[in-house]
């Protein structure tokens, strides 16, 4: 009631009371009291959206209370000083654990999946998103204004915020409202504002690497989930410049923030990925679930989270690719070119096997090929030019596993032979489905090079239980030859294609039927879990891949 029936005194009363609980358990010193609080708070929000009617005055306690425990949590979980001076520990899994958790309750409350979000009305979870954005916001502009980098748990509780605002992104791309673009405005400053102070922290080396990881290894993963927001936003732009003229002067300014962000964003996820390493130590994640302090990788993740948002941006759609070439211009084809190859010497320089202490792992590397690959395709279709920029950078680019691959034919069987040969079939695996299926139309010794290879491992079969180097390695090649027949098959079905799967098929049914005439009890250094089994890759991969085929066709 909205206080003139006669018990809603007592019933404000009781309800505040209630929140005023939370409130306390929100703010609580000891880890185990604020997460009895997560389920109430949850609870609360959910019960509030689902109400056709609530007074005024209950809604502004229960939302204001709602914002003042996600921030409460949100503050209490920020790592403590001097958490990022020793890089090579593990991370402290409980304190991990609860950041996940308030991750999940900050997202929940700001939940536009029940409540309107249409027109100009104010829902209580827009209410909501709208009070945290704002507080975010203007955390991270009072630390611009004073010199210092954002505090740690406003960029946590930002990233967090994703769902809620791609969702608001997309309705405001179908339908415009003043409170929509209001957030999504807010929004983008938060963001834009970080991932500045970050890039000129790289530029002017005025912040150590304790200080630099934490905040960008968030701004990337924030960047990344907001994607589908940058996508509608994409739209938007383009839809406002075909009818500048009607345009108010309050979306000419969200689009204004929105280009400055976003080119931000981009400049930051590729200055990470080149500065900051993906692992300062080796990883630990076979034995805990973190992984060490300093891992460049979301929670439980396993590629550089710069990597990711490059991915995540070149991939979401057209319009947003589009922006990409529009916001950095063509040049970015050439940056991310020099980036790839910084990150493939520094692969060189630490050596095989070792996967830590400078540049990222081999396949985060091989993401930026893949954003490198759609984005100069789609240079060359929107140009109609095959032989420009993105042409040229591509066909450079495709030339190296290639050339690898041609460097080894008259090398004999060995596991540096397999080794190089399959790090250039996933190398190769990563490029445009469009590009390995013009590989295969038109196929060359060098491609023939890696399947012979593969077949030559099935001679090698004994029965003896010891796999060696070079058949630990062939068994990741047989991975890699099938990850270039996949990339292929998703493009069309060649002649060669057809003949190089049968050709497969073939020796490995033989290499299994002489092993299984060996008996159960029989060894085999090829058919085991480390090498052909569930480990690595089980029998019978290439039929598997060809019903794969049969069924996108179907």
């Amino acid at each position: 009631g909205e206080g003139t029936r006669p018990h809603a005194a007592w019933r404000l009363g009781l309800f505040s009371a209630i929140t005023a609980a939370i409130r306390r358990m929100c703010a609580f010193p000891a880890r185990e009291v604020r997460a009895l609080a997560y389920e109430p708070l949850m609870v609360l929000h959910a019960a509030l959206n689902s109400v056709a009617c609530v007074s005024l005055r209950m809604e502004q306690v229960a939302v204001d209370a709602i914002c003042e425990c996600a921030l409460a949590l949100a503050t209490s979980c920020g790592y403590s000083q001097g958490y990022f001076d020793n890089l090579y520990e593990d991370n402290d899994e409980e304190l991990e654990v609860e950041r996940n958790d308030v991750r999940d309750v900050a997202r929940s409350v700001c939940s536009l999946d029940s409540g309107a979000i249409t027109g100009n009305q104010k829902s209580p979870s827009i209410l909501i998103l709208e009070r945290i954005v704002t507080a975010c916001n203007a955390a991270m502009q009072h630390a611009a204004s004073v010199g210092q980098l954002p505090p740690e748990t406003v960029v946590h509780t930002l990233s967090s915020l994703a769902k809620p605002l791609n969702k608001l992104g997309k309705n405001y791309n179908e339908q415009r409202s003043d409170i929509g673009r209001e957030i999504l405005t807010t929004s983008l400053l938060a963001l834009g504002s970080v991932c500045d102070q970050l890039n000129s922290s790289f530029e002017s080396s005025s912040h150590s690497m304790s200080e630099i990881l934490p905040l960008s290894r968030l701004a990337c993963m924030g960047t990344a989930s907001f994607s589908p927001m940058f996508s509608s936003l994409a739209n938007v732009t383009g839809e406002s410049a075909a009818v500048a003229a009607s345009n108010s002067d309050a979306e000419k300014e969200m689009i204004a923030i929105f280009g400055r962000t976003f080119l931000a964003s981009l400049r930051q996820s590729m200055i990470s990925t080149a500065r900051i390493p993906e692992l300062i130590a080796k990883s630990t994640l076979e034995s805990t679930r973190y992984d060490v302090k300093g891992a460049m990788r979301g929670p439980g993740g396993e590629d550089h989270v710069g990597c990711i948002a490059l991915l995540r941006l070149s991939h979401e759609s057209d319009y947003l690719m589009s922006f990409i070439f529009e916001v950095y211009g063509s040049s970015i084809l050439h940056d991310l070119s020099c980036l790839y190859q910084g990150l493939k010497t520094s692969e060189l320089e630490r050596g095989v096997g070792c996967d830590y202490g400078k540049g990222v792992t081999p396949i985060s590397r091989r993401v930026v090929l893949k954003v490198i690959s759609r984005l100069a395709l789609y240079e060359m279709k929107e140009t109609n030019d095959q032989s420009g920029k993105g042409g040229t950078i591509l066909q450079q680019l495709l030339q190296a596993p290639l050339g690898e691959m041609r460097s080894q034919k008259e090398h004999p069987f060995s596991a540096d032979k397999v080794f190089r040969v399959c790090e250039a079939s996933f190398d190769l695996s990563f490029f445009s489905p469009e590009l390995v299926a013009d590989l295969f139309e038109n196929p060359s010794d060098d491609l023939g090079i890696m399947f012979e290879t593969v077949i030559t491992g099935y001679s090698r079969l004994s029965f003896s239980s010891e796999a060696d180097v070079a058949c630990q390695q062939w068994g990741r090649l047989r991975g890699g030859a099938l990850s270039v027949l996949r990339t292929s098959l998703k493009e069309n079905i060649s002649e060669y294609c057809a003949n190089i799967l049968s050709a497969l098929t073939k020796a490995e049914c033989e290499a299994a039927t002489v092993q299984s005439n060996q008996g159960p009890d029989s060894g085999s250094n090829l058919f085991n879990d480390g090498v052909v089994g569930e480990e690595m890759m089980n029998a019978g991969a290439y039929i598997a891949l060809i019903r794969e085929c049969l069924d996108r066709i179907a």
